[in-house]
């Protein structure tokens, strides 16, 4: 069953073309996994799938559809329950995502309220203290009365996670939840992510510009540069065989370890500003194997053996 379907969305700023004709879905129990360079517009898709745009974007074009149903013709009500029961997402800088003034606890109380989750808040503690203990919190009644500042990144990272399972969502879209951590905390917040969603039978959409973070996580990959998306298939295949120059250049940029030096081969120049839809590979610029027509005509994503890719190599 599809739960979720892109369809052809292009999202703009002022001075920025932010998401250009972008266009995947999303199966129940599918693991998605969305990389790109910073900038490349992975942050904007992923809030405009809960219908977020903001400041002064907008969305030009397209259709994202939930069960069905286009979101961007829900009321606000159907918007409230999309957000958090529909979709979860969780963000970047975990400690932002609470608000400093208020203790943990009453902040998932007051959530879980709000979604009808439960009708006491009795009840909103007791489920808030299970699911502590589901992603490994030992001193669950500590922290339920703590302050957001009182917790340490990854601690904080866990109970917005177990708030997100509290609402019981379809898909959890993890925006590069790792960020902010050690490298230590990051392995076990990959962890227990992976071990959630296999155990629930969730959908997953995770967002990184690192590829190798996403080995043994997902089914399938979304390559995104310069706001559209330039290979889509099996993880595994895009890892071991990836066709667009981009994936390539992605992967030989990942570190490799010889003896006691560290070798990094970097892709040449920055990703570009795209103030208007330009009829040209937006990659062009920077790719080792342009040809004449890059710089002529924007490449469909066309489907090559069960995968897709966005190049005038095929």
């Amino acid at each position: 069953m599809c739960l979720l379907k892109v369809s052809n969305l292009k999202v703009v700023y002022p001075q920025t073309i932010a998401v250009r004709d972008v266009s995947f879905s999303v199966k129940r129990g599918e693991k998605i996994g969305l990389v790109g360079e910073s900038g490349c517009g992975k942050s904007v898709l992923s809030l405009s799938l809960l219908n977020i745009i903001l400041g002064d974007g907008k969305v030009e074009r397209g259709k994202i559809e939930f069960k069905g149903s286009d979101i961007f013709h829900f009321s606000k009500e159907e918007l409230r329950r999309l957000r958090g029961r529909g979709l979860g997402y969780v963000f970047q800088e975990p400690q932002s995502a609470f608000d400093p003034v208020f203790t943990v606890g009453n902040q998932i109380v007051e959530t879980l309220l709000s979604h009808s989750v439960v009708s006491s808040k009795k009840e909103a503690k007791e489920i808030a203290i299970k699911y502590f203990k589901m992603v490994k919190i030992d001193n669950a009644d500590f922290v339920f009365n703590s302050y957001p500042f009182q917790l340490s990144g990854g601690m904080a990272q866990r109970i917005y996670l177990s708030l997100i399972l509290m609402l019981n969502p379809d898909i959890i879209i993890a925006d590069e939840p790792t960020t902010a951590l050690d490298v230590i905390t990051q392995k076990e917040i990959m962890k227990l992510i992976k071990s959630i969603v296999d155990e629930k039978k969730l959908s997953l959409i995770f967002i990184t510009h690192n590829l190798l973070l996403l080995k043994n996580l997902v089914d399938r990959v979304l390559v995104m540069y310069a706001g559209s998306i330039m290979e889509d298939g099996n993880f595994k295949d895009v890892f071991e065989n990836p066709l667009h120059p981009y994936t390539e250049g992605l992967l030989k940029s990942i570190a490799i370890h010889k003896g006691k030096k560290e070798y990094l081969d970097a892709i040449p120049g920055n990703v570009p500003h795209r103030v208007k839809e330009e009829d040209k590979c937006p990659f062009c610029d920077r790719c080792l194997k342009k040809m004449d027509i890059c710089e002529k005509k924007y490449p469909e994503l066309k489907e090559i053996k069960g995968r897709k890719v966005r190049c005038h190599l095929y």
